[in-house]
């Protein structure tokens, strides 16, 4: 049984990535299809995107609207590697270990 939890948003995001990343071409090649939101929202947002994730690009003096934006892109990403990462499995559990650690005490 193939599991389908998350891929309403996960594979057209990663295709879109995919095609941004290796170009028309390759991502033909892989027949890899076109998705026209997701393509244009990384055609033109993700450089100034990652700009102000760099620290290169401020946002203090940008529009409202454009600052939700930005969050709420920043979010989704954010969001979609927490679900995708651990397989979905939630909540996340980090422990740091200290047993381990001959030079812990």
């Amino acid at each position: 049984m193939v599991d389908r939890r998350g891929q309403l948003l996960t594979k057209p995001i990663l295709g879109a990535l995919t095609r941004y990343v290796l170009g028309d071409e390759i991502a033909g090649w892989l027949k890899i299809p076109r998705e026209p939101v997701w393509d244009t929202l990384f055609e033109t947002a993700w450089e100034p995107f990652i700009a102000v994730r760099e620290g290169l690009f401020s946002l203090e003096m940008a529009p409202g609207a454009l600052q939700k934006a930005y969050w709420a892109f920043d979010e989704i990403l954010r969001l979609g590697v927490l679900l995708v990462l651990p397989g979905g499995n939630l909540p996340i559990s980090i422990e740091i270990p200290t047993t381990n650690n001959p030079n812990h005490s």
